[in-house]
């Protein structure tokens, strides 16, 4: 996967660039709760599947038989999770929260030796982050 792969993903996934917040709002006080769920399946459920498999399962597997080192291949899995949701803003408050996610899903995942732990953790961190953008509550 190249880093324009990964920025497509990150523009993709990201529902402020897309204007998908607000549509979010407006479809569930429209009550069209299918375009509502179309709009958010993707942000809660396909992407921390795809995100998880990518960075927990491929590349944290192949750094930990590399390097061997545990700690060393959390910091990295977890820098370049944060650093894929890096927008053009370059806000760094959000890189850093991203940041300390991927190490909790990462130390999920090792002492699971599951992916699905954080795959529930970062689904539900990503319907709390759709819930606060698009004013849910």
């Amino acid at each position: 996967m190249s880093y324009l792969d990964l920025q497509a993903m990150a523009a993709w996934e990201n529902p402020a660039l897309t204007g998908n917040f607000a549509s979010i709002r407006a479809s569930i006080q429209a009550h069209e709760y299918l375009r509502a769920s179309l709009l958010i399946l993707p942000c809660c459920l396909f992407y921390p599947i795809l995100e998880e498999g990518i960075f927990r399962g491929m590349l944290f597997e192949a750094f930990l038989r590399t390097n061997r080192s545990r700690f060393l291949s959390i910091i990295l899995v977890s820098g370049l999770f944060a650093l894929m949701h890096l927008t053009s803003r370059l806000e760094v408050l959000p890189v850093l929260d991203l940041f300390l996610l991927g190490l909790v899903l990462s130390w999920l995942t090792l002492r699971s030796a599951s992916l699905i732990p954080a795959v529930v953790l970062h689904s539900a961190f990503n319907a709390m982050a759709v819930a606060v953008q698009a004013r849910l509550f």
